[in-house]
């Protein structure tokens, strides 16, 4: 398994829909903050007020991200190596692909999904069968944490909340569907 040794990104250009200080004197613990999905979270968490404890096994890369996003926010940002797998209390957000709602023929959807961002012929197959019309970004998976985890999602309790745009909902899952998406992007 290769290791993600890219420096990551904030986002640029920000748009706050929340206001920026919902969460003022909180803190978050982020496990897989460092990279990907993880690293945008603690992003926009911060940007709504929050300090940060991001972890995960590689140090290196904690503090490399934790320096990009006191930077990014001017808030606290706290790299802490250790193994993720321990539980954990307080509010918890678990980050999971939808194979549990209708399942999918050979899993194939989770790698579909993430050729769709940058396979042109497949994006757009992908795509226009999404009601949104486009593919979710970390930005949106971020967004839809700071929601969960504010006020104003109290009534939530043990829900699981779909955030991809109503693919689940409207994207093939019959074996034919997928062996042509499959075609399509071995052609990538």
């Amino acid at each position: 398994m290769s290791q993600n040794t890219a420096k990551e990104e904030c986002v640029k250009n920000f748009k706050y829909i929340f206001r920026n200080d919902l969460f003022l004197g909180k803190v978050a613990f982020v496990t897989g903050g460092g990279t990907g999905i993880g690293f945008t979270i603690a992003e926009v968490l911060m940007r709504h007020g929050c300090d940060t404890v991001i972890a995960s096994r590689r140090l290196d890369k904690l503090q490399e991200s934790a320096a990009t996003l006191r930077a990014a926010t001017g808030r606290r940002c706290l790299p802490i190596q250790m193994d993720v797998r321990d539980k954990h209390g307080g509010v918890i957000v678990n980050i999971t692909a939808t194979l549990q709602v209708r399942g999918q023929v050979y899993q194939l959807h989770a790698g579909a999904a993430k050729a769709a961002i940058g396979g042109k012929a497949l994006r757009k197959e992908y795509v226009d069968n999404i009601p949104i019309q486009r593919v979710g970004t970390r930005e949106d998976i971020a967004n839809t944490v700071v929601y969960v985890c504010s006020d104003a999602a109290q009534l939530l309790t043990g829900s699981t909340v779909i955030a991809d745009g109503g693919s689940w909902l409207t994207n093939e899952n019959n074996l034919s569907g997928i062996r042509h998406i499959v075609e399509l992007y071995s052609k990538m």
